[in-house]
């Protein structure tokens, strides 16, 4: 009895096999008929399930019962080897969620002193010494639904608490401290209010200066040498944030020269679907942040700043339960999905259209022509990021050719530093822990020079009386 319920068993396993293949080309063209796949694409998802159901059926009833036993058992023991895989994977090749971890580690790795507290122990830290320092909060912060619940909408803010320490970030070891302004920004005190610029920048963090002490980013580095540079950078900031500071603050300074400093991701312009950053599509609209600055100053200090302190905890939560839930997740082969969907994607499908984020270089556009119209010149500023110039890993619509393509039909002049930190011996050198960060003091004081170079190139006349 047993030697036949073997080979019985074996037989309807394969049989069931092979109708789960007939049912997957069911669901197929059912489901995914309307993706566009290549031609090896398309046979794999539409021919390969028909064909191996067909063989597993045949199987099923021709092969020599013996036959069959053994290449369900083989079937089984392939089966059970990927969870086996994916568990040492998980045991030796694990990242962790945490770019955190991940600066923790190399630290370590490198035997750089590291300083592991989080953004709101910091503030707390030196709140306790009598310190009044408050924490930098990203641009882009209030876009999230339950951020944007709990601080209302009294205002959209675009710069820091003004006049205090702003504790910002720390990719090297220690953290990033600089006092801000009187509007939140990182400038000298006094320099906005004398009303003059010949140099202003608008952009993310590589424009704040993350991660390198004060006053060696590239924009103070610019500084130096044109004594009348605003910074107006703030991290997290994208197109509409960008747009929507060179409104309200630099303006009315009407400087010479404005630098739009944008890395990849920075073109995305989904700000816009906050009702205060829609609102600036309209050429009148503004928030008054200039006239409102005690209004805004007590805003961000009272109700926005708090916020910090409950995204840390949710910070440290997950880093903290992150280990436990890896082990958790081997069923669903987190890393080898992670490694090898991509590259079946990439042979399966079709490159998908590049994004033309026509919002984006509408503003972009809207931008020029109010720099113009104070007689102004707006120049792009692209930054080169590590994973595009160091990794080559970057999604094409973010590419710089897409980015300069793009930005071709605005007829704007662009200081590409992407080429231009290609062209470095060991472009990694310039990143802070030569990883996935921000430029290093060698990077910022490498790329102003190149910008600094490129405006007085381009713009000789007005670089001569900005330096005077």
């Amino acid at each position: 009895m047993g030697n036949r319920l073997g080979p019985a068993i074996a037989r309807t396993c394969l049989f069931l096999a092979g109708l789960g293949g007939l049912g997957a080309e069911a669901v197929a063209l059912i489901k995914l008929r309307h993706h566009d796949y290549t031609l090896t694409g398309a046979l794999v998802v539409f021919v390969a399930p028909f064909v191996l159901g067909i063989v597993l059926v045949r199987l099923a009833l021709r092969l020599p019962a013996h036959r069959a036993q053994r290449l369900v058992l083989e079937l089984v023991l392939l089966a059970l080897c990927i969870p086996v895989v994916e568990a040492g994977l998980t045991a030796v090749a694990w990242n962790s969620p945490s770019a955190a971890i991940h600066r923790f580690d190399t630290a370590a790795k490198l035997g750089i002193p590291f300083d592991h507290r989080d953004k709101s122990q910091v503030v707390d830290d030196l709140r306790a010494q009598g310190i009044e320092a408050y924490p930098g909060m990203p641009r882009d912060l209030l876009w999230q639904a339950d951020v944007k619940r709990r601080v209302g909408s009294e205002f959209y803010p675009l710069s820091q608490v003004a006049n205090r320490p702003i504790v910002d970030c720390n990719e090297s070891g220690k953290y990033r401290i600089y006092l801000s302004d009187d509007y939140g920004f990182n400038n000298p005190p006094g320099l906005y209010d004398a009303g003059r610029a010949d140099i202003a920048a608008v952009g993310s963090s590589y424009a704040l200066g993350f991660c390198v002490p004060p006053g060696r980013e590239f924009v103070s580095v610019l500084r130096q040498h044109y004594a009348r540079t605003l910074n107006f950078g703030m991290a997290g900031s994208h197109v509409p944030t960008m747009y929507a500071a060179l409104r309200e603050y630099v303006a009315p300074l009407h400087p010479p020269i404005v630098l739009w400093v944008m890395y990849p991701s920075a073109i995305e312009s989904y700000e816009l679907d906050d009702p205060i950053m829609h609102s600036y599509l309209r050429p009148d609209f503004s928030q008054h942040l200039l006239e409102r600055h005690a209004d805004l100053d007590r805003f961000m200090r009272e109700v926005v700043t708090p916020v910090q302190w409950d995204l840390d905890r949710k910070s440290l939560l997950e880093i903290a339960n992150a280990d436990h839930r890896r082990w958790r997740q081997i069923p669903r082969l987190p890393i080898l999905r992670d490694k090898l969907v991509p590259a079946v994607k990439s042979v399966m499908e079709k490159p998908p259209a590049l994004d033309d984020y026509a919002a984006s270089v509408s503003m972009i556009a809207q931008a020029k022509d109010l720099v113009e119209g104070w007689g102004g010149h707006l120049v792009i500023v692209l930054i080169p990021i590590f994973d595009e110039v160091v990794n080559d890993q970057i999604m094409a619509s973010q590419s710089n050719a897409h980015m300069l393509s793009l930005l071709a039909p605005l007829h704007l002049h662009v200081i590409n530093g992407v080429a231009y930190f290609r062209q470095q011996r060991d472009p990694a050198t310039l990143y802070a822990m030569g990883m996935t960060n921000h430029f290093n003091e060698n990077g910022h004081r490498l790329f102003a020079d190149y910008v600094d170079a490129d405006l007085r190139a381009t713009y000789p006349d007005i670089m001569a009386a900005a330096a005077r």
